[in-house]
């Protein structure tokens, strides 16, 4: 028979790894989770109506000046601690990048926004884009970089479509 403070450290053990295992088990699930439910109450909040993709991108459609359409598509990242918010002004192939002074305007437009980036991504297309903290966001935070993705979107684009071939 087991002496009674065998039994109450016995206890004691299994009351900190029950609370060990609920802590280890489900966060990152239910912070996926929680986090998707934010965005789409935030998106919402923010007043825009909001296509979802999948479960974790949205894509809202705005019309530009010199873009008829911009589509700033927002991507939570597998971790979903990360989203993305960007538009594609032209598609790998869509655009003359063999030039200097092509090259020098999109470095120029990197140094013109506070938080967006102008490049070319590893597919070869042409964005604008910005990375978000899901952790500190919240429906005003997300709604000033969606509406600078939009804004500078337009206004990168009017100042490249002469190198734009489609």
């Amino acid at each position: 028979m087991k002496s009674s403070s065998s039994l109450r450290r016995l206890g004691a053990m299994l009351v900190v790894l029950c609370f060990a295992a609920a802590a280890l088990s489900t966060p990152a699930a239910r912070g996926a989770e929680d986090a998707k439910s934010r965005i789409d109450r935030m998106f919402h909040d923010a007043g825009y109506t909001v296509k979802r993709i999948n479960d974790s991108v949205w894509t809202v459609e705005f019309t530009g000046n010199s873009m008829a359409k911009i589509k700033v598509i927002s991507g939570l990242s597998d971790s979903s601690d990360l989203l993305v918010v960007f538009a594609i002004l032209a598609s790998h192939g869509n655009y003359r990048d063999n030039s200097v002074d092509f090259l020098t305007k999109i470095a120029r437009y990197n140094h013109t926004y506070d938080r967006i980036k102008v490049g070319i991504d590893g597919d070869g297309d042409l964005f604008v884009r910005v990375d978000l903290s899901v952790r500190i966001l919240d429906a005003r935070e997300l709604k000033l970089n969606v509406d600078q993705v939009r804004d500078a979107s337009d206004e990168v684009y009017g100042g490249i479509k002469s190198y734009i071939l489609r």
